[in-house]
């Protein structure tokens, strides 16, 4: 626009000469039509210089929706965000209290095993004490029911101790309640009944 108006300046210089000096009337309209044509011209940058101007200003509005769309946007995207970073955590979280707990049940499962590899060695042990008793205990039963002639009825139940002695003449059974009797009693007691016994036989 400077320059266009420097231009139409130094026409109407041109013309005040030429109107001055007295020139011809053809030279005078010749720089009039050139003067028009610079106005024209001049009108016709300006016009575009304003359709410049509205779109421009068009393209600002267009990109001040779009960045205030996009700054909604990466708000609700950050509160998905952050929604899914805490979501996260929890289950870090979860995930650090299963292994702990995994941690702890694996350290029962060992000694649990543990446990169980003692109590097989001493089921061992005790079954292999049973095994090696289980003879002399059979003989030594054996052996007393013979020389006493004691014999145990195993239904009497808890409470009652009952049974018989055998002798060659006859049978003497007995039956004493263990509430009543204190065992000192009862062994006494079963030895006077054996001890009868043999003297019916002589």
């Amino acid at each position: 626009m400077c320059d266009e108006f420097k231009e139409l300046i130094q026409a109407w210089k041109d013309t005040s000469k030429l109107l001055d000096s007295a020139g011809d009337s053809k030279t005078l309209f010749s720089v009039a039509d050139e003067i028009k044509e610079d106005v024209e011209v001049a009108n016709q940058q300006n016009l575009n210089m304003k359709r410049i101007h509205q779109t421009l200003l068009a393209l600002l509005h267009t990109e001040e929706k779009s960045n205030s769309k996009c700054f909604h946007q990466n708000i609700e995207n950050g509160e998905v965000i952050s929604s899914l970073q805490e979501e996260n955590a929890r289950k870090v979280e979860e995930i650090e209290n299963l292994n702990s707990q995994l941690h702890c049940l694996e350290n029962t499962i060992k000694e649990t095993e543990s446990v169980g590899v003692e109590i097989r060695k001493e089921k061992y042990q005790i079954q292999k004490k049973v095994t090696d008793a289980l003879p002399k205990t059979k003989y030594s039963f054996s052996l007393y029911s013979n020389i006493t002639r004691l014999r145990w009825d195993y239904d009497s139940g808890d409470d009652k101790l009952q049974g018989f002695v055998t002798s060659l003449q006859d049978v003497r059974p007995f039956s004493l309640d263990l509430k009543d009797h204190s065992d000192h009693f009862i062994a006494n007691y079963l030895w006077d009944v054996i001890a009868s016994a043999v003297s019916s036989q002589k």
